[in-house]
């Protein structure tokens, strides 16, 4: 099938979880009594119409790309001549308005990520804009604190057997390189200290993985 197949050929384990997901929780109800060969678009809407009533529009919409990638290999494949999930009508997405934080708020922020555990990681977040997978990945070798700069080329994913594995990103785009504010390199400078008074500690039982943030 394409989930066993070919999916773990094309994404990581974390995006064939969520295909497995949508594929077997939410399709297979709604369409899976019927042939591929006789699957049509109005059979998709039909099923469209079901999600929306229990899904928010978002949702249904990522759902949908997840079934015309299947569809479309299915074209590729020659067991259809097309993809029954391409000229469906998706519900209408309204744009949120996100709360935007204020130069004091953040200074707030930062002032309180001086003292916290996890102040530097949170900073790091905010500041940034990265990623929890990006953050996570972080290696000193990724940081220059001399010249304030961050280069991202790697992030944390889960792997189907729930172990935390390092990948390279996607798409190129996503390799990247940003200047830190005084702020943060602050911080990622405290950081650092502590991770060296903690490998001191602990010896030979540190593992030598470099991270900025270990757990």
């Amino acid at each position: 099938t394409w989930l066993s197949d070919v999916a773990p050929l094309t994404y990581a384990p974390a995006t064939v979880r969520l295909y497995t997901m949508v594929l077997q929780g939410t399709f297979y109800p709604l369409i899976g009594d019927i042939r591929l060969a006789r699957l049509t678009p109005l059979d998709v809407q039909h099923a469209i119409t079901s999600m929306n009533k229990e899904l928010a529009p978002a949702t249904v919409k990522r759902w949908i790309s997840c079934l015309r990638v299947v569809l479309e290999h299915a074209v590729r494949m020659k067991l259809r001549p097309d993809n029954p999930a391409r000229p469906v009508t998706l519900p209408k997405i309204e744009e949120p308005e996100f709360p935007v934080l204020t130069d004091e708020e953040i200074a707030t922020l930062i002032a309180a990520f001086e003292t916290a555990t996890h102040g530097p990681l949170l900073a790091t977040l905010l500041l940034t804009g990265l990623r929890i997978g990006e953050v996570l990945a972080l290696t000193w070798n990724d940081i220059d604190l001399t010249g304030a700069t961050l280069f991202v080329s790697k992030g944390v994913t889960i792997d189907a057997q729930q172990r935390l594995i390092v990948r390279p990103p996607k798409t190129k785009k996503s390799r990247r390189g940003l200047v830190l504010p005084p702020e943060l390199v602050k911080l990622l400078k405290e950081q650092r200290r502590r991770v060296l008074a903690k490998q001191l500690l602990a010896g030979e039982a540190w593992p030598d993985q470099n991270l900025v943030f270990p757990s």
